[in-house]
């Protein structure tokens, strides 16, 4: 077993097919999800920032779902923040991983924990979404201070898993939503008003996006098994 475990292959599956056995689990798994939550809103956040416009605050539930309110002075600004979450995750999954095959994992949770800091003190503002972020930076930030290399690799390992696995289902349940429920489909019923797009397309779109996105990660930095 030993042996195994020195086979980077072998290493990097058994940590991914973990990270996917612990997401669902009843307490854990909504608590690891919740990082797939933040940088969903973040996404809408960081647009709204880069188009001149002012975020209010984020929120982000229990249920692992968020919410951002987003203050915008035109309606296409409003239909850029609305893409944004959906397509911001898979794209952070694959830099993730890049940077991962770079051998970068303690830049990586470094870069992990100062965002979550600024998320922490710039717009999350009700009770669950401060609690669960700052138990999320603390133990990042406990595992960076204590520098053990393999728990730092499974970390920056489960952070990059969560992001790669979400980004496809949170897509797939949004499709679902869409499909019976078209009105309460979020980001995608969002869009429609701007648009007139029906939210099952825009669901569809959003899911083959994440689903390119994750063949990428697949493609360029999954070992290939000898």
């Amino acid at each position: 077993m030993a042996e195994l475990w020195r086979n980077d292959a072998f290493r990097f599956y058994v940590m991914l097919a973990g990270c996917v056995g612990l997401m669902y689990l009843p307490v854990v798994g909504r608590y690891l999800r919740m990082l797939a939550t933040m940088v969903h809103e973040g996404g809408h956040v960081l647009v709204a920032l880069l188009l001149g416009e002012k975020p209010q605050k984020v929120e982000l539930f229990r249920d692992t779902s968020g919410v951002a309110l987003v203050e915008t002075t035109a309606k296409w600004k409003a239909l850029l923040v609305s893409m944004a979450g959906y397509l911001f995750t898979p794209c952070l999954a694959f830099v993730s991983f890049w940077m991962l095959r770079q051998g970068w994992q303690v830049l990586y949770l470094w870069i992990v924990v100062v965002l979550g800091v600024l998320f922490l003190l710039c717009y999350i503002r009700n009770g669950f979404g401060i609690f669960w972020c700052l138990c999320f930076v603390l133990l990042h930030g406990w595992l960076l201070y204590r520098d053990h290399p393999l728990w730092l690799d499974v970390m920056a390992r489960i952070d990059a898993g969560v992001l790669f696995v979400d980004a496809v289902c949170s897509c797939l349940i949004l499709l679902r939503v869409a499909l019976k429920n078209p009105k309460q489909s979020g980001d995608a019923a969002n869009i429609a008003r701007f648009t007139h797009v029906p939210p099952l397309l825009t669901a569809l779109g959003f899911t083959a996006f994440a689903v390119y996105m994750d063949y990428l990660c697949v493609i360029h930095f999954f070992p290939k098994w000898p």
